[in-house]
This record gives C-alpha cells, sequence and structure tokens, in this order.
C-alpha cells in the first residue's frame, strides 16, 4: 500500500511541510482509515517510536492479533519509504507475541532487529529522520486534504468506539445534555474510566460534547426556521452571541452561512 493508496489521508502526510508536520497529521487522522491497530507515538532519546494495540484482540496468541500487527507494520514501512525515501528503514522492530516458525522473515522483510515476547508493539527509527524537508510539501493540496480528513474523523468518532456510544448518547437528549457523570452512569461505568477510555481514543468528553452541539447546530440552521436565539437556547448556550462565536470557532462559519445552504 503506497502513500497515495491512503488517498486524501495520504495526500495530507505527502504535502506536509516537514516530516514532523506528517506525522501529527498521521497521529490525528490515522482513525479515517479504519485502522486495525490503535497507534501512538512517543520518543527515546535518538529514538522515535510508534506503538500499535490491536483493536480487534488483546491477545498476543492470537492469529488475528499477529495478523493485524503485520498488516499495520508492513504497510508502515511502505508509507514511510514514500515519505523518507527507498533507503528508509526502521532501527529495530518489537513485538509483543511470540516468534512464529517463519520468525527469519520478519528480519528479511524489515532489514533490521526483530524481537519477539516484548512488553508492546513498537517500531523504532532515528529521530533525526523527523528534520528532513517534505519533498513534495503544497499548502493547497495540504489545507484540501486536511478538510477531507477533518469530515472523516467526525464521521469515525461518531460511528464506532467509546468516543461514538458517547456521542449518542448525548443526541438523545437535546437541549438538556448530561455531564460526564451522567454519561458514564447510562454506559455502567465511572467517570474516571470513561475519561480514560476517551483519552486511549485520542478523544475527550468536551470536545464530543461541543461536535454534537454544532452539528445540531448545523441541522437545525439548514432544516429548520428557529431563529439563532432559540437554537442558542436549545443548545444549552446562555445568549445567542455565546453560539455564534462557538459555531464559528468550530466550523469557521457564521448561523448564515449554513442557513443559505
Amino acid at each position: 500500500m503506497r502513500v497515495t493508496s491512503y488517498g486524501m489521508y495520504g495526500y495530507a502526510l505527502i504535502s506536509s511541510r516537514s516530516h514532523q508536520e506528517a506525522l501529527q497529521c498521521a497521529l490525528k487522522y490515522h482513525r479515517v482509515m479504519g485502522p486495525v491497530a490503535e497507534m501512538t507515538y512517543a520518543q527515546e532519546g535518538d529514538q522515535a517510536i510508534f506503538i500499535y494495540t490491536p483493536l480487534f484482540t488483546h491477545d498476543p496468541s492470537d492469529d488475528l492479533y499477529r495478523l493485524s500487527i503485520e498488516f499495520q507494520f508492513s504497510s508502515l514501512q511502505t508509507l514511510n519509504r514514500d515519505l523518507h525515501g527507498p533507503s528508509f528503514k526502521f532501527s529495530d522492530v518489537r513485538l509483543k507475541f511470540s516468534a512464529p516458525k517463519n520468525a527469519h522473515e520478519y528480519k528479511t522483510f524489515f532489514d533490521c532487529d526483530v524481537l519477539f515476547d516484548q512488553p508492546q508493539n513498537e517500531l523504532r527509527f532515528d529521530l533525526r529522520c523527523m528534520e528532513d524537508l517534505m519533498q513534495y510539501a503544497d499548502p493547497i493540496t495540504k489545507a484540501m486534504a486536511m478538510e477531507t480528513c477533518e469530515k472523516g474523523l467526525a464521521v469515525a468518532e461518531k460511528s464506532g468506539g467509546i468516543a461514538g456510544e458517547v456521542y449518542r448518547i448525548l443526541l438523545k437528549h437535546p437541549g438538556r445534555f448530561p455531564n460526564i457523570e451522567a454519561v458514564a452512569e447510562a454506559m455502567k461505568t465511572n467517570a474516571r474510566i470513561l475519561r480514560r477510555q476517551l483519552s486511549d481514543e485520542n478523544s475527550c468528553f468536551r470536545n464530543i460534547l461541543t461536535d454534537a452541539r454544532m452539528h445540531l447546530a448545523v441541522e437545525y440552521l439548514k432544516n429548520t426556521e428557529m431563529t439563532n436565539e432559540e437554537i442558542a437556547t436549545r443548545l444549552g448556550y446562555s445568549e445567542a452571541a455565546n453560539f455564534r462565536h462557538a459555531l464559528i470557532r468550530w466550523g469557521q462559519h457564521s448561523p448564515s452561512h449554513y442557513r443559505k445552504q
């Protein structure tokens, strides 16, 4: 899977000004591509580290677990060679599962040390790679790609995972949105655990609440004759001016923009 196989997500990466900017884009939008593993990033000394946790199973002895990691790691190697050049390779590969019968093929494929039975699944590479400028940087392409990625991320966050469940609960109560304690109770958990689960999905309750409010606002503006004051009250804003400012911060447009659509 070459970088262009990822559609606008791939173009957002390749048109970034620097590899550091491309990394931030990848971390924010990788869920748009329907990944089989959750990705986080860390640094240790002179090493950049991608950490992957399979979404479909947490048992390292499960064949699906190994398949998920093989897919993610091989895809990321191809993608990084597109971004950094064909000579790119990882410093080492660390895998949580035990060495399979074809373990020697991993070293041949990745051309680096491969360690099994590790605490977590990691891809490590030289941090200095992040300092290079991107060959195909283009601000116009980047802006167009980012807009598409934002829309895709909004759909992904509402359709699955813990964040999606929180979003659906909030939409059941327009005008009297429950707080995180009430949402947690509805999900048969507590607020502390819910906050941690949302953080694991790179989300938070406040952002989900804002999205729920703003998506409802856009629907009301497009499809009803409610005044700005009525919409503001329905969404829990004390004044129409506060609602207008929130909408502009969220979508970069005033209420009148959405009424014309």
